[in-house]
């Protein structure tokens, strides 16, 4: 497998005339390589809730630090939030961790909100029963592992998105939008959880009903200068092919919001590979069948 890059976005949003979320995210290196992000929601609304979010959140993230495995931590937090509050205060608590070990994203839910995850293969529902932390003796989190692939995207959100229009009579699938946005845009991670979230916000009549949190990641194939200027000699290729395009045409093509100081970082790696390149190509203007006949013609040249 190539280099993969992890691509994470948040989108959140209080309650309607709240003065304070109640949901908490926060994130952690592991010990034993990778990241964890911790997405808790307080039981309740506005002050009491982000402390109830906060504790939790924070009690989490000590135990993964400390090299305690997800479903372990989920289990301690509730606990700890068991014992603390006598089991009187619940709270969702969801783990989404990239454990390079075992090359898989590991998800742990104790929340009723599923988790969406869309591959090559389609987009999913983990929607398994799954019980709050800190009000029933012996809560467990419900865990499922997912294979390390490109073109992976892992969504977790709190119950204000799942419940979002619920007071109108709406019901919001988040998984058929979730569908819908992969398959007919050209959203990256950040516009993908925006979306969802306008989305909500929208089925709310602009008021939203509840604190609503996205977390959206993807895992998508990494370009190899992004790690080291000199790596395409590794391949030891035959033939070096460089294709550019200007700022605009980028911006269209690959729908990113990239400014100049971030295509300049990106000609910096490359220097070396357009230094030595057989082939210079400014594809400004051009389609892929011309550039490819361009690169053909080239090749067959050198065949004589």
């Amino acid at each position: 497998m190539g280099q993969l890059e992890v691509q994470v976005a948040v989108a959140k949003v209080r309650r309607y005339a709240s003065s304070e979320s109640g949901d908490t995210l926060e994130m952690i290196e592991r010990p034993h390589g990778g990241l964890s992000f911790v997405l808790a929601d307080g039981q309740g609304h506005g002050r009491p809730a982000k402390a109830i979010s906060n504790l939790v959140a924070k009690k989490a993230v000590a135990l993964l630090a400390d090299g305690v495995r997800d479903g372990a931590a989920a289990r301690g937090t509730h606990d700890f939030l068991y014992a603390y509050r006598q089991g009187k205060v619940s709270a969702t608590l969801n783990i989404v961790s990239v454990d390079l070990a075992s090359r898989s994203i590991v998800l742990s839910r104790n929340s009723h909100c599923p988790v969406v995850v869309s591959s090559t293969a389609g987009v999913r529902c983990l929607d398994e029963e799954s019980q709050p932390i800190g009000v029933y003796p012996g809560t467990k989190p419900v865990i499922t592992e997912v294979p390390i692939v490109p073109d992976t995207h892992v969504i977790v959100f709190t119950d204000g998105i799942l419940e979002a229009g619920g007071r109108f009579g709406l019901r919001f699938d988040v998984v058929n939008l979730v569908g819908s946005l992969l398959a007919n845009s050209q959203l990256d991670v950040q516009g993908l959880a925006e979306a969802i979230l306008a989305a909500a916000i929208a089925r709310d009549q602009g008021r939203p009903n509840d604190d609503m949190s996205v977390l959206a990641q993807a895992h998508v194939c990494a370009q190899e200068h992004s790690f080291a200027p000199a790596m395409w000699r590794m391949s030891e290729p035959d033939v070096l092919v460089y294709l550019d395009a200007s700022l605009v045409t980028i911006r269209r093509r690959k729908g990113v919001d990239w400014g100049e100081d971030q295509l300049a970082e990106q000609r910096a790696r490359l220097a070396d590979a357009r230094a030595h390149c057989h082939l210079y190509v400014n594809t400004e203007g051009l389609t892929e069948e011309k550039v490819f006949r361009r690169v053909r013609r080239f090749l067959d040249k050198l065949r004589g």
